[in-house]
């Protein structure tokens, strides 16, 4: 079912008209014939995508080193709260408090 915000466009709109009356690339030639939707956004009504840096987290070795110590400490220190108990032939974990005592 096609409704009217499906990106239908009226016969003859002259955005398009414009659009295709333009020399294409060969870029806006495959894409007019593979995504029509697309090529009147980019090239009819000259959307284009976010562009967005590209910028990795970089850390500088010794806070990388910090942030593994801190992340392996505290998976160990949540293991070693943690011991398997075996229950309906599966095993649970169930908690040790600090005394020893569940």
């Amino acid at each position: 079912m096609v409704t009217t915000h499906d990106g239908r466009v009226r016969p003859e709109h002259p955005i398009v008209r414009r659009a295709v009356a333009e020399v294409q690339s060969a870029t806006s030639l495959r894409l007019m014939l593979r995504d029509p939707l697309a090529f009147i956004w980019r090239y009819a009504l000259g959307w284009r995508s976010t562009i967005e840096d590209d910028q990795p987290l970089s850390l500088d070795a010794r806070t990388f080193g910090e942030l593994v110590h801190e992340l392996l400490k505290q998976t160990v220190d949540a293991l070693e709260l943690r011991v398997p108990v075996e229950r309906d032939h599966g095993f649970r974990w169930k908690m040790i408090t600090q005394s020893g005592a569940t």
